[in-house]
């Protein structure tokens, strides 16, 4: 017989499903909750406070909280049998998971045992192949610690011919450190020298065109050569005796130059020995490095060779060891054997119960997915439902906030009634106020611009004063006049401005009021034209 399907597998595809249900159960339960917590409680608030209560039905139909109540103990009992429902799935999953999970168990045991018993047997085998390798292996070893012993010994002798070579060298370059030090040094004068020639030779050869014109002329003056002439002695001689001086002297610095270039380049010379002396030291450099990390490895090596014959030693009495624990693991796996063989006959009688158990296990989950169905159809029963009852609490409420604007419309007007008789009373008198008052801002309008009027003028008449006055001074000048009196004039334009506002705003009020007596006469009409259809 096959094996069952792994337990945790199955346990996770019906959780998920139960999670699913749950997710859709209160799902559904915080929308119906809300919904009728929202919509319900509202709508209750509101017909309460209302002052007809013969509005909370119309049409002949139920009422609200009939239809809610119904509702409420329809889901309390679909409530109760998902409740119900989910303890006997958790029984049934509990005690399916527990049969599973001790199959499970026993079936690795099993498996278990029988790894155990092919182990020890490969493992013996392992062990007697490790018996002859390891004699190979010391064989092996003792060959290489031979030809390790042969290699260090020509190594050492390496390592003191070396060291005697380093030794003189390090002397000659101590000479040749010297040596370098001197010959920089007379380089350097050198080049100094050969500096001021080639600058002496640059002159010259600025002069060599004045001297060759000098000598067909007779050089008549003393101005014609230039200060080269002065400085030499055989100016006063003549052009010829200070030709070959300078000719001389051109001589003996070209062969001084060549002197000193024969000892540059005897210097770059012995430079170049120089070199290949300090690359030759560290070359041998270098081979003292390999050579003393090759003793380095030569030690180590040593250290890994006694270490793998103290392991060696250990792994024999391991194996020793181990051969005797194999005699008594044999014994053990005989009894165990037995012991497996009366397991197997408990588990083939656990696995017939197991498959009847499943096959228990399907028809119920057949049996919920059906009821899962019917509760998916309840679920949209119940959703179109509240939908129902949602528009049949709209109309409610609409009929009420109808009901409640005619009860305002008849206060309203009532109140207006009340107050368009007074309004009437007083009209009269407001009238002869207002047209006071009107006579009397208009008198007061044409006494503010007769007042302006005069108050323009005397400005006008100061600006002149000051203009007279400032053409007299003749102290600024015409633009500061010019932008002086358009100040004066932005300032008045200003006030002016300020004051045609004031008697807009006058207007405006009075214009205010006309309309305010207009719609006051207007309010007795249209509340008898009301009060008729109504």
């Amino acid at each position: 017989p096959h094996l069952p399907p792994h337990p945790m597998m199955s346990e996770e595809n019906r959780q998920r499903k139960l999670a699913e249900a749950k997710k859709k159960f209160r799902g559904y339960h915080q929308w119906n909750n809300a919904g009728v917590s929202t919509g319900g409680t509202d709508t209750k608030k509101k017909i309460n406070n209302g002052t007809n209560p013969e509005t909370t039905t119309s049409g002949g139909c139920h009422s609200p909280e009939d239809e809610k109540a119904a509702s409420h103990q329809h889901q309390e009992a679909l409530r109760r049998e998902l409740e119900t429902q989910d303890h006997t799935i958790r029984i049934l999953m509990s005690q399916k998971t527990e049969l599973e999970t001790g199959l499970y168990y026993s079936q690795e045991a099993a498996r278990k045992c029988e790894g155990e018993s092919n182990r020890s047997w490969h493992f013996a085998g392992e062990l007697q192949r490790a018996l002859s390798a390891v004699s190979t292996q010391h064989k092996k070893a003792d060959r290489y610690i031979e030809e390790l012993t042969k290699e260090r010994d020509a190594l050492s002798l390496e390592l003191y011919r070396n060291t005697i070579t380093n030794e003189e060298l390090k002397a000659k370059n101590a000479e040749l450190q010297e040596k370098l030090r001197l010959v920089e040094s007379e380089k350097s004068e050198i080049q100094l020298n050969v500096k001021e020639l080639k600058m002496k030779l640059e002159r010259d050869k600025i002069l060599l065109p004045q001297v060759r014109d000098c000598r067909p002329r007779g050089c008549e003056s003393s101005t014609q050569l230039g200060p080269w002439s002065r400085d030499h002695a055989g100016y006063r001689e003549g052009p010829a005796k200070s030709w070959k001086i300078w000719v001389e002297t051109n001589t003996l610095q070209e062969e001084k130059l060549r002197e000193q270039e024969k000892k540059i380049w005897e210097q770059e010379e012995k430079i170049q020995e120089q070199e290949e002396m300090w690359r030759q030291e560290e070359r041998l450099w270098e081979k003292e490095k390999e050579l003393r990390e090759q003793e380095k490895q030569m030690r180590k090596q040593e250290e890994q060779m006694w270490k793998q014959e103290e392991k060696m030693w250990r792994q024999e009495e391991r194996l020793r060891e181990q051969e005797q624990e194999l005699h008594e693991q044999e014994k053990q796996m005989h009894e165990q054997e037995q012991k497996m063989r009366e397991q197997e006959e408990k588990m083939w009688r656990q696995e017939e119960k197991m498959w009847r158990q499943e096959e228990r296990l399907r028809e119920q989950e057949q049996e919920l997915r059906e009821q899962e169905q019917e509760l998916h159809e309840q679920e949209k029963q119940m959703r179109e439902q509240e939908q129902k009852m949602w528009e049949q609490e709209e109309r409610m409420w609409e009929q009420y906030q109808r009901l409640r604007a005619k009860e305002k419309r008849m206060q309203e007007q009532e109140e207006k009634m009340q107050k368009q008789q007074e309004m009437w009373e007083q009209k009269e008198k407001m009238r002869e106020e207002e047209e006071e008052k009107m006579w009397e801002q208009q008198e007061m309008w044409e006494e503010m611009m007769m007042r302006e009027q005069e108050e323009m003028r005397e400005e006008m008449e100061k600006m002149k004063e000051l203009v007279e006055k400032m053409q007299e001074q003749q102290r600024l000048p015409e633009q500061e006049e010019e932008l002086w009196k358009q100040e004066k004039m932005q300032e008045q334009e200003e006030k002016i401005r300020e004051h045609e506002e004031k008697m807009r705003g006058q207007e405006e009020n009075m214009r205010e009021k006309e309309e305010r007596m207009r719609e006051q006469e207007k309010l007795p009409e249209h509340k008898e034209r009301c009060s008729a259809p109504c």
